[in-house]
């Protein structure tokens, strides 16, 4: 067996189990974990054994599935209406459509796997994305996807107007090119967003049929919670339900925690013997290479790299002031983690909750470096799990501070909903990527620079 999404031959010898194939010829998600089981690459874990057996049924209908063809909507602009921004969104109608209106398309229902950082739910999504045989998939960073929809509105608005159906031809560029969707991290915190999402998804679903697979550390009531006009989100919720089995992982160990560390690439503490260390490596990787400024562009404006390199292999070199206590967004670095192979990130504090710009901005910070593989070394005031300074509170403003964060980066309602308690969870996730990505395992991966396993 040679091709990808086939089981391969040391997999045939050493299972001794049941393999189930589909009339496509491919293999179910389920005997691929059971041949990685068998050759020792995971841990056979009970919840993940739960898990598959939706998923298998889920890759049942959804290999063999044929969406609908697309016809996209013309671009030109609509009737005028008022309403603002949000009714913008909506393509010149005051209000999100009605989730009851008559199907046009019958999808094979997706998933939705939800449960705590590190239990296995990327990897099981990432094995079902693996199975499907053909082109017409995309895996990607939820919040990365809905960066690259605000983008596509912006850019349609500005050519044909803001009463231009933007969102309907949007989606029917998507379901183009992509019946089955994959989203990792699927996390409302961002009012544009879930003001966006009903009529988005309504189209990708009952329009086009599309699957959505989809991991998340929230329940699907809990997302966008005590979010600004959540009532207008709430429909999403009841398609979620409707398009998506909602299995609830319910692990309680870590797997990134479980593999150790002997790559040495995060020094810690801070002294000038760690600092020494990070210098060695920056000069043996660098080679005969001279680091120089480099720009990148994010946006329409340029981001300027003081200490960079170019190549398959680039390297950048940056303080944790620079990277974390700038006005600097997501966007900004989405084009970093695309841009380098390598990063190194010098004098990480001690993280407290009462410096919420710069906590946050790590977090976003580490999810794009981790998302595109891109190899960290870095030194640091403490291990990742000691980094954040957890006895002091959350302080009571905690969503002001938030919101004037995402109005200062010049995102336009771009604005942050979620309670503090929320926040932690994302900064939980960091510690435990921080944990992951100075793994062998995770050291080997390639760097996906501009790869459309994660790009639209």
């Amino acid at each position: 067996l040679t091709s990808r999404y086939m089981l391969p031959r040391w997999a045939l010898r050493t299972t001794g189990r049941q393999i189930r194939f589909c009339s496509t010829g491919t293999i179910s998600p389920a005997s691929i974990y059971k041949a990685r089981v068998a050759r020792q690459d995971i841990t056979e874990d009970a919840y993940q054994l739960r898990a598959l057996q939706t998923l298998d049924r889920v890759w049942d209908k959804a290999v063999t599935y044929n969406a609908p063809s697309v016809k996209a909507p013309s671009a030109a602009p609509a009737q005028k209406s008022g309403g603002g921004f949000f009714s913008s969104l909506f393509s010149g109608s005051d209000s999100p459509p009605s989730t009851t209106s008559s199907r046009k398309a019958s999808p094979p229902k997706g998933m939705y796997m939800y449960g705590g950082v590190g239990c296995g739910k990327s990897m099981l999504m990432d094995i079902f994305y693996d199975s499907i045989p053909h082109n017409k998939k995309r895996r990607v960073h939820f919040h990365r996807f809905m960066l690259d929809i605000h983008r596509k509105l912006w850019e349609m608005k500005r050519k044909h107007g803001k009463n231009a159906p933007a969102t309907p031809t949007i989606a029917a560029e998507i379901a183009q090119d992509i019946s089955i969707l994959c989203f990792d991290e699927f996390h409302v915190d961002d009012v544009g967003d879930a003001m966006l999402l009903a009529h988005l998804f309504d189209l990708l679903w009952n329009t086009h049929g599309v699957v959505v697979v989809a991991t998340s550390n929230c329940k699907p009531d809990e997302l966008y919670w005590d979010g600004f006009q959540r009532d207008a989100f709430l429909p999403f919720i009841d398609l979620l339900r409707d398009f998506c089995h909602i299995h609830d992982m319910d692990a309680d160990t870590d797997y990134r925690l479980v593999e150790k560390s002997s790559s040495g690439t995060y020094f810690t503490p801070l002294n000038s013997e760690t600092s020494a260390a990070l210098d060695n490596l920056w000069k043996r990787l660098l080679g005969d290479k001279v680091a120089s400024n480099r720009m990148l562009e994010v946006f329409g404006r340029t981001m300027n790299v003081e200490r960079a390199t170019t190549g398959k292999t680039a390297l950048a070199r940056f303080t944790f002031d620079e990277l974390c206590d700038r006005p600097l967004s997501s966007a900004d670095y989405n084009a970093l983690a695309k841009a380098f192979h390598t990063v190194f990130i010098e004098d990480i504090p001690v993280l407290s909750v009462q410096r919420v710009d710069a906590l946050t901005r790590f977090t976003w910070l580490i999810d794009e470096l981790y998302e595109h593989n891109v190899k960290l070394i870095a030194t640091a005031a403490a291990e990742p799990l000691q980094l954040v300074d957890y006895e002091q509170e959350a302080p009571a403003d905690w969503d002001r501070q938030q919101a004037e964060l995402m109005d200062s980066l010049g995102q336009a309602n771009r604005t942050s909903a979620h309670s503090g308690e929320s926040k932690m969870f994302a900064v939980g996730r960091c510690q435990s990527r921080l944990m992951e990505m100075q793994t062998p395992t995770y050291l080997a991966k390639q760097h996906q620079s501009s790869s459309t396993h994660n790009a639209l």
